[in-house]
């Protein structure tokens, strides 16, 4: 049954009551170990109302004139009122072990040795104000779940899968032709989307102009600009891990760098950001490769074993380098990808170099030693 509450919403006053801001609690909760969700009963009916305001929530059926003795749904403070009671009840707990948005709870714990404990504070607190829990909303004891609206977990935060399904089985636009079908779509529910234009504005910014000319570097370190500017909150609050299989520490804070790569990385000097490598299928291969080199040990996989034990007799590891045998000279130091650039550099553009085409190139970096 629904009762109609709107001229009653109208007479009376708002209460200001202040609702959590959700992006801080989904900040504070993700990160931990173990997680417990937890939906109150019939949250608002577990809350009596007033004896003298009981007459305002009259409705009449036809079996007579009722009213309601507990909060009823779709009264206009009634989210205030259920939060200010879960801020009073829990309020040794809020921000510690417990984050409460209305009548969604939830227990977190860093380690998973001191859940019970929380668990166990919690639920003393619920028992000592007769507040009751629907089960079949609740979930406890888990490392990942939905918390207003997103997936929070040990590793951080994450979209709603149900939420974005239509978005990840989209193709991605391959060509500037598939970029204005994009935005011809989005432009054609924009009537439908608040602020439409300033949700669609990052597809038509895309590069354009000068940048792009910009290498494939700069273009990296315009996406690292770009992310910090939009989540600077984040970028100052924590540590910021980019993968990566770009040189960008390297090239960003060279003193030969570009103005604007100077630029950028005074902007993103105020963060701490750690560059590490980004692992990749043909890095994961080349790790099964080395593994095998240095210890003999083989991947499961019986035809990939095979593979890697006829790959492996072309290569010897000499004191943690990789070599290539030949028959040219002895051995042919392999080089990494950073380093094969740089050498192909030197040996086409240096001071002694002949601008050779790409065959005769490789030609003579193979003479020259390297692989």
């Amino acid at each position: 049954m629904c009762v109609d509450f709107t001229d009653l919403n109208d007479a009376c006053p708002k209460d200001c009551f202040p609702l959590p801001r959700i992006d801080t609690l989904i900040d504070a909760t993700a990160g931990h170990e173990m997680l417990s969700f937890m939906d109150g009963f019939s949250g608002y009916n577990q809350i009596r109302m007033d004896k003298d305001d009981v007459p305002k929530v009259s409705f009449i059926t036809d079996f007579g004139v009722f009213c309601y003795l507990v909060m009823a749904f779709g009264l206009k403070n009634a989210g205030a009122t259920y939060q200010r009671l879960a801020n009073k009840m829990f309020k040794h707990l809020i921000g510690k072990t417990m984050e409460v948005y209305v009548d969604d709870m939830l227990v977190k714990s860093l380690n998973k040795a001191d859940h019970l404990e929380h668990l166990k504070e919690a639920f003393e607190v619920l028992r000592t104000h007769k507040m009751m829990l629907n089960p079949a909303k609740c979930a406890f004891g888990v490392g990942s779940g939905k918390f207003l609206g997103l997936m929070v977990s040990k590793r951080g935060i994450e979209a709603n899968p149900d939420k974005i399904k239509a978005i990840l089985d989209m193709e991605p636009p391959k060509s500037v032709r598939d970029v204005q079908k994009l935005t011809g779509r989005i432009a054609a529910l924009g009537r439908f989307v608040s602020k439409s234009g300033d949700k669609c504005l990052p597809f038509f910014k895309v590069l354009h102009g000068a940048e792009l000319n910009y290498s494939v570097i700069e273009k990296f370190a315009l996406a690292m600009i770009t992310a910090s500017r939009k989540l600077r909150p984040y970028f100052q609050s924590h540590k910021i891990e980019v993968l990566t299989d770009q040189p960008l520490r390297n090239v960003i804070h060279s003193p030969k760098a570009s103005g604007r790569l100077i630029k950028w990385a005074i902007e993103l000097g105020e963060f701490d950001i750690r560059y590490k490598p980004r692992t990749a299928i043909k890095a994961q291969a080349l790790a099964d490769f080395l593994l095998y080199l240095q210890n003999g040990h083989l991947p499961p996989n019986a035809d990939e074993a095979r593979k890697l034990q006829v790959r492996a007799l072309k290569y010897v590891l000499i004191e943690g380098v990789l070599y290539r045998k030949s028959f040219v000279v002895p051995y042919l130091r392999c080089l990494r990808p950073d380093e094969a650039r740089e050498a192909l550099r030197e040996v086409h553009e240096g001071v002694c170099g002949q601008h050779l085409g790409g065959r005769a190139l490789a030609h003579k970096v193979t003479r020259l030693g390297f692989y």
